[in-house]
């Protein structure tokens, strides 16, 4: 039985902002998922820190992502721990049927 997923928020870079500030004070991690404009090319990870991530990938510094940019946040997920964080972007990552109903609710 596929695990609980709560209704899925579709993100604003200003939301980001506000995320950003919160998590600094309650220490969030974030699985995340992001969409070049340029392609229809998504790319999942995991961070400490959302809001530098997502501008390090913007800025072309993460080599993966650098030739795809610029990218527009689709999904991210706050977790207590790193570990649940990575462990949610693996899981993502290797579960096709995890990773396809994730897709089909945010209509990629």
């Amino acid at each position: 039985m596929p695990a609980y997923e709560p209704t899925v928020h579709q993100p604003k870079v200003a939301d980001l902002r506000l995320v950003a500030s919160k998590a600094k004070r309650a220490k969030m991690n974030y699985t995340y998922l992001i969409q070049s404009k340029i392609k229809k090319w998504v790319y999942i990870g995991s961070t400490k820190d959302l809001l530098k991530r997502f501008d390090e990938h913007n800025n072309g510094k993460i080599k993966s992502t650098k030739g795809l940019i610029p990218f527009r946040l689709v999904y991210y997920k706050a977790y207590q721990t790193y570990s649940l964080a990575r462990k949610r972007e693996i899981e993502l990552k290797k579960n096709g049927q995890q990773k396809e109903m994730l897709f089909r609710r945010l209509g990629l």
